[in-house]
């Protein structure tokens, strides 16, 4: 009867041990959802942050050139400027040598 009942308790500890396995197993595949889960989404994140990091890249080149684009606009103005400016200089040194000139030949003439 000894023996017997070792067998049984034996057989039911192994029945038990097999159930707790049973148990484990809903939540082992839960966790492994969950680990699956958070390497979707941390792929998910790091695919998202590479994507900001070339929008920033691509915002920074666009500014960059504008800024250029702005320079060369800015210089191309100032040369225009200067370009508007050279008949006036040149019409007032004109003026002023004519001055000298008649201012000259007055001097001459009252000699």
């Amino acid at each position: 009867k000894r023996a017997q009942c070792e067998l049984t308790g034996a057989a039911r500890k192994a029945e038990d041990e097999c159930w707790a396995r049973e148990a484990e197993e809903p939540a082992k595949e839960a966790e492994e959802e969950r680990l699956a889960q958070e390497a979707v989404q941390k792929s998910e994140a790091e695919r998202l942050q590479r994507e900001m990091v070339e929008v920033v890249r691509i915002v920074e080149e666009k500014r960059a050139q504008c800024e250029l684009t702005g320079a060369a606009r800015k210089a191309e103005d100032e040369c225009w400027a200067r370009e508007a400016e050279e008949p006036a200089k040149e019409a007032e040194e004109e003026r002023l040598v004519q001055e000298a000139v008649h201012k000259t030949e007055a001097e001459r003439l009252q000699r």
